[in-house]
């Protein structure tokens, strides 16, 4: 039985530490994304938005219209204002994943916030395409911005 308490006692303290680490990881991202303000001293949406290329730019704008009207943006939308359109299928999808990665990374790394800026989901009426929108807990951050 004592055996077994010492492998218990150990066991359970390494959890704890793990649990408080992570509790404060948490506290610590919901702290940054209420104070983007804070970021950097000085964080300016429009900073962000003036590392964007013209097509990340067109791209965000739109995507970021439509959340704030409380919509999703079509995979159609997108490849319109990127004006990929007319090309074929996959490129298109290459194309558009780039962008939006690139367009989350450059958030990432200006906030410093792990969250992904514009998200994706599947579309309801075709489980096929996605749907774009600016993250809800970021898009209130931009309601200014347009």
């Amino acid at each position: 039985m004592h055996e077994i308490l010492d492998i218990i006692i150990p066991v359970l303290f390494l959890i704890s530490i793990f649990l408080l680490f992570k509790q404060n990881r948490k506290k610590e991202t919901y702290s940054l994304v209420n104070n983007l303000e804070r970021v950097n001293g000085s964080y300016k949406i429009a900073n962000f938005v003036s590392t964007l290329n013209p097509i990340e730019l067109s791209a965000f704008e739109l995507i970021l219209k439509n959340s704030l009207a409380n919509s999703r943006t079509s995979v159609d939308e997108v490849n319109g204002v990127m004006e990929i359109s007319s090309r074929p299928y996959k490129i298109q999808n290459n194309m558009r994943a780039e962008i939006i990665g690139e367009i989350n990374k450059k958030f990432t790394a200006f906030s410093q916030i792990s969250d992904l800026l514009i998200m994706r989901r599947r579309a309801d009426f075709d489980k096929r395409y996605f749907e774009y929108f600016v993250n809800d807990r970021l898009v209130a951050k931009f309601k200014g911005y347009l």
